[in-house]
């Protein structure tokens, strides 16, 4: 023991297997904290940055010109069961929404929508990202600390599980300011329950069932760039749940040097506490300086031999972790370009149609036009592409929490479209929301990727319809379906003695 605690600074990577195989079989609070403890000791003894958890989402928002509101959030579902059930829905207002089920406690959260909206649903139960007619969006993205711990014996407030979060702000809200204003009174305690997930088990090459506690955590924005985050945490000294607000008043923003746009899966506080290592007094972002030296090459993994470092391996594989994806997509959509006459943003043409070899500087010309109008577009997708990891991908040391992104989402606020890309299929598709909205006066719904229920079913698959029957490609309006019953589908799992139990499918 003492010649690993004499060399603890190589020692620790021998411990990323041992604490992966703990906590193979279960995600919880304390096997993220023990995960996210070496990943800064590891960092504070220069070993570089190693992300251990890598289970979630990134959410940020990129805008393209102020002056004309274009204005993009862009969102990806990392997740770890391939089998997510997905479907877009839409709602039309005056629809009646029961926010729990079994684990409400007898209180269920019950509302009627004031806003149309189109949410993606994943499960059949979970509002997990979505947009209103007034150009809001809701995120839900995966938060390992989340608490939703209350006083059980409470019949102050009701209950409103944390899958109905997202609804509940579409349907009720027009910007990010109400929202904050509304949440703030938490008018309802946050419940949740247990998921079922199939892991493959090594060890038997079967397929074993685990059921993981829902944690997640809400950002929004609106079409005119304002956004905030907003965490349930455990209260340090009740050992209740306490709500964490995130957002900068208009009045205290400062164009260019905003914090409240980019959001992965870890407490946003330390993750300001990252991003504001990168600012200057005046609020600037410095993201290096020639002073400072980066290089791929310090980022290793040690292996040892007694006392002695027989070989040192780069760590950039892994490297996709939630404080590191923050950082990322932080930088990215501070450095993209703005498309507007002030930036002179434009792009460059050469003519070389008279090309003269003898005199290769003075037979061309050039001239400058105007980017598409769908370029914000463009750069939008690009950047939460580059947020992704790819599918099924093999965990170094079988660690637990690496998770592939099963989809994107990108809202264009000034265009009113969404965007939607399936990881397991070809083609992104679009909802026009101004045609969708114009005359929504029933439930519809859209199925994306749909599993078999049982044993001898079949499902939906996205990449079957777009490579067998040529459908779901592009602008999918005309694809929704009215659901039956005009009903919407239940936020938690029913109790079989409410009226609401059963299912809609």
């Amino acid at each position: 023991m003492k010649r690993y605690l004499k060399n603890f600074s190589l020692a620790i990577p021998f411990l990323f297997v041992g604490i992966a195989a703990l906590v193979a079989c279960d995600f919880t609070q304390e096997s993220f904290n023990i995960h996210q403890a070496l990943s800064n000791l590891m960092n504070d003894l220069h070993l570089g940055l190693i992300p251990l958890v890598l289970l979630g989402c990134t959410r940020a928002i990129y805008v393209a010109n102020e002056e004309t509101k274009s204005i993009f959030t862009v969102r990806s579902m990392d997740w770890s069961d391939p089998n997510i059930p997905t479907s877009l829905w839409a709602s039309p207002r005056g629809s009646d929404r029961t926010g729990a089920g079994e684990s409400d406690e007898g209180y269920p959260y019950t509302w009627k929508s004031q806003y149309k909206s189109l949410v993606v649903c994943n499960y059949n139960k979970s509002a997990t990202d979505g947009i209103n007619e007034k150009g809001l969006v809701a995120n839900l993205l995966f938060l390992p600390q989340a608490n939703y711990t209350h006083d059980e014996k409470s019949k102050e407030k009701l209950r409103l599980t944390i899958t109905a979060l997202a609804q509940y702000v579409l349907d009720n809200y027009a910007t990010v300011k109400e929202v904050v204003e509304g949440l703030k009174q938490q008018p309802f305690f946050i419940v949740t329950s247990k998921l079922a997930v199939a892991k493959l088990d090594p060890e038997t090459n079967e397929f074993q069932v685990y059921f993981k506690p829902i944690v997640l955590h809400l950002s929004v924005s609106d079409s005119q760039g304002d956004s905030a985050v907003f965490q349930y945490v455990e209260d340090d000294q009740s050992g209740n749940s306490k709500l964490l607000v995130y957002y900068v008043p208009e009045e205290e923003k400062v164009k260019g040097k905003e914090t409240i746009t980019v959001l992965t899966n870890n407490l946003y506080a330390k993750q300001l506490e990252l991003l504001n290592k990168f600012k200057e007094d005046n609020g600037d972002f410095n993201w290096g300086v020639k002073s400072e030296v980066f290089s791929w090459d310090e980022l290793k993994k040690y292996s040892l031999e007694g006392e002695v470092v027989k070989e040192a391996k780069e760590m950039n594989p892994p490297m996709n972790g939630a404080d590191i994806r923050f950082l990322r997509a932080s930088f990215y959509s501070n450095m993209l370009d703005k498309i507007d006459e002030h930036t002179k943003n434009k792009r460059p043409f050469i003519d070389e149609t008279q090309r003269d070899p003898k005199d290769l500087e003075g037979s061309h010309s050039t001239w400058v036009e105007d980017w598409s109008e769908h370029e914000g577009l463009a750069r939008a997708v690009s950047l939460i592409r580059n947020m992704s990891t790819p599918l099924n991908v093999q965990a170094i040391d079988d660690n637990p929490f690496l998770a592939a992104t099963v989809w994107r989402t990108v809202a264009d606020h000034g265009n009113k479209r969404y965007f939607f890309e399936l990881n397991r299929a070809l083609y992104p598709l679009y909802v026009d929301l101004e045609e969708l909205f114009a005359d929504l006066e029933t439930v519809k719904k859209l199925d994306l990727y749909v599993p078999p229920v049982k044993q001898g079913e079949k499902g939906i698959d996205l990449l079957e319809d777009q490579l067998n029957k040529g459908e779901k490609i592009g602008k999918v309006n005309h694809l929704f379906e009215d659901v039956k019953d005009n009903k919407w589908f239940y936020f938690d799992y029913q109790r079989s003695d409410t009226e609401t139990s059963g299912s809609l499918h």
